[in-house]
């Protein structure tokens, strides 16, 4: 169940009670929501789809609109609290997140800039390096999301995104020097470019940088995430980077036809060692078993008909 919410509004207020999506990042969960028809690795792999709880919006003008309340987590329809190996961790038992976003647009709509943050205990998995789940651990993660929409001419609009999230007690052996044990942090940036060819057909490019700098947020193949089977490979702990280009042609009212190039390429923080995220699954010497290409070349298109 995607959504289940109930809304009211009064004045200058309205409240969201049930399962929404999320207010992180600048691409959304309907695909018509979106110019390309693929995902930036930004909101596959670093930012929630949905929350479940309470979110109240203050509207006091056109060009401002602040949300502000309490949810369970990310991705969580109605998951209880489990057992934790740590249970002296600070709010253990508790899995209450606070969730706000700040828009502000400008006259007309032409600048939009939209600030949102989540933060509140996560439970995570902790992993023997068998693969076999030996408990769970309670930590808390926080996630900050920015992005800024500016129309550079009638038909030339830019979107800049950024974005940062941590996660404490994350179970990961991939540490970077300074860097507190079991913390676990991913952030990134995306730039977008829409030019309005005729009344009918526009043009995309997407150029994005995903960092995961631990390798626990990523695993492979991606499609695992959705299916919720066993990922082949984790912990791809470098850079993913992406570049984009496509087009929106709608012919009729209803139709938008998208089509798309994109290559996607890796690098790792160690050459050498761990899975690749992309290529055919392949058995290594040792028994890994993983893709074997550090880069990717994808083609695709889709068809979308609205009533």
């Amino acid at each position: 169940m995607p959504q289940l919410y109930g809304e009211i509004a009064r004045g200058d207020f309205s409240v969201l009670v049930g399962h929404f999506y999320s207010p992180l990042g600048y691409e959304t969960v309907p695909a018509v929501g979106n110019f390309f028809y693929t995902h930036s690795n930004t909101f596959m792999y670093g930012t929630p789809n949905t929350h479940t709880g309470v979110l109240v919006y203050w509207q006091p003008n056109d060009g401002v609109r602040i949300g502000s309340g309490v949810t369970n987590g990310w991705d969580n329809f109605s998951d209880g609290v489990p057992t934790v190996a740590n249970p002296d961790y600070p709010g253990a038992t508790n899995n209450l997140a606070y969730l706000g976003s700040l828009t502000l647009a400008s006259e007309g709509g032409g600048q939009l800039l939209t600030v949102a943050i989540s933060t509140g205990n996560e439970y995570t998995p902790v992993i023997d390096p068998a693969g076999n789940p030996q408990g769970v651990l309670v930590g808390n993660r926080s996630m900050i999301t920015a992005y800024w929409q500016n129309e550079l001419t009638e038909r030339l609009t830019s979107v800049t995104e950024g974005s940062a999230a941590w996660q404490f007690n994350a179970d990961t052996g991939l540490q970077n020097r300074g860097q507190s044990a079991g913390l676990a942090q991913w952030y990134g940036i995306s730039q977008y470019f829409y030019r309005g060819l005729t009344d009918t057909l526009s043009a995309g490019l997407r150029l994005e940088w995903y960092r995961d700098n631990n390798g626990f947020r990523t695993a492979y193949p991606a499609r695992n995430g959705a299916t919720n089977t066993t990922p082949v490979a984790t912990g791809f702990a470098g850079n993913l980077w992406g570049a984009t280009v496509g087009c929106n042609w709608a012919p009729t009212a209803n139709w938008i036809i998208r089509p798309e190039l994109r290559y996607d390429w890796y690098t790792p923080s160690a050459y050498g060692t761990g899975a690749l995220p992309f290529g055919p699954i392949t058995t290594r010497p040792g028994g890994l078993v993983t893709g074997d290409a550090y880069g990717q070349w994808y083609l695709g298109c889709d068809a979308i008909f609205q009533l």
